[in-house]
């Protein structure tokens, strides 16, 4: 299958490209020509990352390398971890609305902006990074 349609980049180009140690989508673009146009494959980018990366750490951006994408210089980027037993897994949503009922404050405890299985080191109490579904709460 087709990942990227302007430069005729496949899964097993990206696949290829992941494997060979680029870690973000700044290191796969200088690797192969892909995400250089109309960028509608950046999603398919960042999953197969995330899926590349399951039983190891995922590094992903804070802000953007190129404007008009969420990928950084390395020294930029975030770690992605696997989720503790010990933290508590809500939506964003939720954790939000906590907030603004004053349910949780910065004094209750910290947080980390987090997917559905894999928790960021971006504390929640930083500007919220719209990728993220998820937060993981500890109490103090």
């Amino acid at each position: 299958m087709y990942i990227c349609l302007c430069h005729a980049v496949n899964e097993k180009k990206l696949k290829d490209s992941i494997q060979k140690g680029n870690q973000t989508i700044c290191d796969i673009m200088s690797d192969i020509e892909i995400a250089k146009q109309c960028r509608k494959c950046v999603p398919s980018i960042m999953h197969s990352l995330y899926e590349e990366s399951k039983g190891k750490k995922l590094l992903i951006a804070k802000k953007s390398c190129d404007e008009s994408l969420e990928c950084l210089h390395p020294e930029n980027h975030h770690v992605m971890e696997d989720i503790p037993d010990y933290g508590d897994l809500m939506t964003k949503e939720e954790f939000l609305q906590c907030v603004q009922c004053s349910a949780i404050t910065p004094d209750d405890g910290t947080g980390f902006w987090a997917t559905k299985e894999k928790m960021s080191d971006i504390s929640v109490w930083d500007d919220t990074i719209s990728t993220f579904t998820h937060v993981v709460w500890f109490n103090k």
